[in-house]
């Protein structure tokens, strides 16, 4: 019976990510560039910003396959897909995590050019192409390094702390000093 149960915990999780609802295929065939590096796990990439999971590279080109799904917690969700074809992933928003509309979400994560790093040392460059953040990055390189963290845990970039999802449990810290610059990064 224990057995049952977990196997039923299971695929209700999984069910619950899975796009449902009306979805509508993509008209154009115009490519997008990820505008910052995030994480997707199970196919899904939530607006929670976890970052476990498979990491898409800032800058990495993709098509949108569809869009306005939902999965079954009601949140919007679109679909894209790398342009070599290894990743399809569901992007879910949940608007008390974005704080945006499903229209603004994509606007922030896809955009029609790359984003550019030129400004930046190779090193920086490494870190926000591996979704790192480092000690002397500024919050532009976190932006990109990371996206924008969750609205319900960081109300305004203005603030001098960011609090980031590591996972369903831990949180990121990122802390910064006057100059913008990140002075202090730890989970718990």
């Amino acid at each position: 019976m224990k057995r049952i149960l977990i196997m039923l915990a299971v695929v209700i999780s999984v069910a619950a990510c899975v796009t449902v609802g009306k979805k509508t295929t993509s008209m154009d065939d115009t490519t997008y560039y990820t505008q910052y590096s995030f994480f997707y796990k199970a196919g899904i990439h939530k607006s929670a910003n976890y970052r476990e999971g498979t990491l898409v590279p800032i800058n990495t080109p993709v098509k949108i396959r569809s869009i306005g799904g939902y999965d079954l917690t009601g949140d919007e969700s679109f679909e894209i897909t790398t342009v070599d074809g290894r990743h399809k992933i569901v992007v879910s928003n949940d608007k008390d995590n974005s704080g945006m509309s499903l229209t603004d979400y994509r606007g922030k994560l896809l955009g029609k050019a790359k984003a550019d790093l030129s400004a930046y040392s190779e090193q920086a460059q490494a870190f926000i192409r591996n979704g790192e953040a480092a000690k002397g990055m500024t919050k532009e390189m976190i932006l990109m390094a990371l996206g924008t963290p969750p609205v319900d845990l960081t109300p305004s970039l203005n603030s001098d702390a960011w609090i980031y999802r590591l996972n369903l449990l831990q949180k990121t810290y990122i802390s910064f000093d006057e100059n913008g610059m990140v002075k202090d990064i730890f989970h718990k």
